[in-house]
């Protein structure tokens, strides 16, 4: 045994290695060939495999594109069904756009004039109005210079009174008229004839975009439909007495059904009075917001103090009180809609119910006369009783059809009744949040008021197209 550590792997005896050096080569030799095909094989393999997987994505890649392809071509046709649907669409934004096109400079004359009267001094009267527009592409300028504005066109006019007028008079309250300006009169002539002195002011006036009508447009409907709603709610409110004593009085009289008439009526009385108190107080704190926003523009623009707050206070409460004023006029004009549909579909029932009683009288009278007929009539008789009984069948079926959509209107009318009280509650929320008041408040412009309690109050609304706007004269 040695006695060396068994770390320095030394034998526990001697030992010789017998086999000759080129053996010990050639094992060598064929472990690392037999290292190398076994790697190659694994390579091969590898390639192999990776090529299969390969080609198992392609086909999966080319199912998927036709796939597709095929989902393409099915929606391609289901598109093409609505080929037409572009076209029209094209067609409404050009007729929109030559709507707005041909109302760009569309001026309501009867407005204007009866605005230019109001301003006129005592006893000065217009003789005569000539107007040259320009065209929707610009704008035209009167007179040149550094205080010429521009405008939309120029008013030509003469004017007479009796009395003799300082021209410069005249020129400030022609200047007071919304949408005119740089009125300038060169002409005073007088006349004298048997009847006294008459002087004749000759000038021109520049009629600015403050004065078109502004029709078709987003503002132009919004206003519209606020002043459709505003007078709907009066004329519901006008009549709404009546309607109430005309069911007291059908409940008097002991008519069947009549109590919940009466209900009814009273009910959507108290709803559309609640609506038109909401509409007044939105509309003038609306209006009073506008104004104040107008004065906290010009302080902030003139760097007052806390001026800048003011304006986002005041942005806000328009941005408040604007959705839900609109919101309350779309329910009231859902009412509207609903309440017409009502007189619509009743007075359709009427005559389905005054049809099926005329086919049945007729009907009655062919019975009788088949009972009174002798033998030889009663062939013809009966084909006159079948041929009027079906007719009363086909009424009959008119009038279930009509019934069921005067039924059909009560319950849309009931629908939109509880969607005005809804907005209502939703415009007496904004006015609350708003929190409108008239500290910095334009001259001249509507306070905010509390909501009136009269039934018969008339709403105040936004400038409508028959002040400020546009519209038709009537």
């Amino acid at each position: 045994m040695s006695g060396l550590p068994a770390s320095l792997l030394v034998p526990n005896a001697p030992q010789v290695n017998l086999i000759p050096p080129e053996v010990a080569s050639r094992k060598a030799a064929g472990r690392a060939r037999g290292l190398v095909v076994i790697a190659l094989l694994l390579f091969v393999s590898f390639l192999g495999a990776v090529s299969y997987f390969t080609d198992i994505q392609k086909k999966d890649a080319v199912a998927e594109q036709l796939a597709a392809e095929q989902i393409a071509v099915d929606l391609q046709a289901e598109i093409d069904q609505y080929f037409e649907v572009p076209l029209v669409q094209t067609q409404l934004q050009n007729a929109v756009s030559a709507r707005l096109f041909a109302g760009a400079t569309e001026l309501r004359w009867k407005v204007l004039l009866d605005r230019i009267r109001a301003e006129m001094p005592a006893g000065v009267n217009l003789s005569s109005v000539s107007f040259a527009a320009s065209d929707p592409f610009g704008v035209i300028s009167t007179g040149e210079g550094p205080y010429s504005a521009p405008g939309v066109g120029t008013l030509a006019f003469t004017a007479s009174s009796d009395e003799y007028l300082d021209a410069a008079e005249l020129e400030r309250a022609l200047n007071r008229v919304v949408g005119l300006t740089n009125t300038v009169i060169p002409s005073v002539v007088g006349t004298v004839d048997d009847d006294g002195t008459t002087f004749t002011y000759s000038g021109s006036v520049t009629v600015t975009a403050q004065a078109l009508d502004l029709r078709f447009t987003d503002a132009w409907f919004q206003a519209r439909y606020r002043e459709i709603a505003s007078d709907f709610l009066d004329a519901y409110i006008a009549g709404a007495d009546a309607m109430i004593a005309a069911a007291q009085a059908s409940v008097a009289a002991g008519t069947p059904d009549s109590a919940d008439a009466l209900e009814l009526a009273l009910e959507r009385q108290e709803s559309v009075v609640g609506a038109q108190e909401a509409f007044v107080a939105l509309s003038a704190a609306l209006a009073t917001s506008e104004a104040n926003l107008e004065v906290a523009t010009t302080d902030q623009a003139n760097g007052v103090e806390g001026a800048e707050a003011d304006v986002e206070t005041v942005q806000a409460a328009i941005e408040t009180l604007t959705p839900a004023l609109d919101d309350l006029a779309t329910a009231v004009l859902a009412l509207k809609s609903g309440l017409e549909d009502i007189d619509t579909a009743a007075t359709r029932v009427a005559a389905a119910e005054a049809l099926v009683a005329a086919k049945e009288a007729q009907l009655a009278a062919a019975k009788v006369a088949l009972a009174a007929a002798t033998t030889e009539d009663r062939e013809a008789l009966q084909a006159d009783v079948d041929y009027y009984e079906v007719l009363v069948s086909e009424a009959q079926a008119v009038l279930t059809k009509e019934e069921a959509a005067a039924t059909a209107a009560d319950d849309a009318a009931a629908t939109a009744l509880v969607g005005l009280v809804s907005a209502t509650d939703a415009a007496e929320t904004a006015l609350t949040t708003a929190n409108v008041t008239s500290d910095r408040q334009a001259p001249g412009a509507a306070p905010a008021v509390a909501p009136t309690t009269s039934p018969s109050a008339s709403p105040s609304v936004s400038p409508s197209p028959s002040a400020s706007q546009g519209g038709d004269s009537s």
